[in-house]
């Protein structure tokens, strides 16, 4: 092979280099450009959801020292004695009526339950109100049978002020009793309460026997 034909090849083979970096470029050129819009709204959507949540518990964090603020506020604050003493407060719980009327078949007992203060007069409660309904039998003596009790009804706060009634048979909360398919109208009833003061812990107890109506 001449000199010249050898040459030539080599030229040739040199003179590839730049078209393949040319078609490389292309190549990678081909997949299109990319959405940096695209890619900055979703950036900015993120940050704008962090930052609410970001508010938001801040928000609750502020509302939580502010509620201790008061609360240490009215630690600290002092009571005067004249309005310490003359605040209202149960002394004692008295059972003011029990009442037994028929009812579909059955027996609709109502216990009524009056709250006072140190002087004798209403005052209402907070608190949680327990009411036992004991039946006593007529039979005495040994043979005679135990008392038998007849329900619990028992008042939380909440509805412990809903159970507050007024009218000619007084002031006081109210346990209902439902006794289906019996007749109470022979029967003696013990009424026995217990109430919880939720403010100052206090346990009030009472009782009462009253003649079925």
């Amino acid at each position: 092979m001449s000199r010249a034909v050898r040459q030539g090849r080599g030229r040739g083979r040199a003179g590839l280099g730049p078209a393949v970096a040319v078609l490389a470029l292309v190549a990678i050129g081909c997949g299109g450009p990319r959405n940096y819009k695209n890619d900055n709204d979703a950036l900015r959507a993120l940050r704008i959801e962090q930052e609410k949540k970001i508010a938001q518990l801040e928000a609750e964090r502020d509302e939580l020292e502010a509620k201790l603020a008061e609360a240490n506020r009215a630690r600290e604050e002092m009571i005067p004695e004249e309005v310490l003493a003359a605040m209202p407060r149960v002394a004692s719980v008295e059972v003011e009526s029990v009442r037994a009327a028929p009812r579909d078949g059955g027996t609709m007992v109502s216990v009524l339950v009056a709250t006072r203060d140190g002087r004798r007069r209403f005052v209402q409660a907070v608190g949680t109100l327990r009411v036992e309904l004991v039946a006593l039998h007529d039979e005495l003596g040994d043979t005679a049978p135990a008392p038998e009790r007849i329900g619990v009804v028992e008042l939380d706060p909440v509805a412990l002020r809903e159970a507050y009634r007024s009218g000619i048979g007084g002031l006081g909360y109210e346990a209902r009793f439902e006794i289906p398919g019996r007749s109470l109208s022979r029967d003696d009833l013990v009424a026995r309460v217990e109430l919880v003061d939720a403010l100052t812990g206090t346990v009030h107890t009472d009782k009462r026997i009253s003649a079925a109506e």
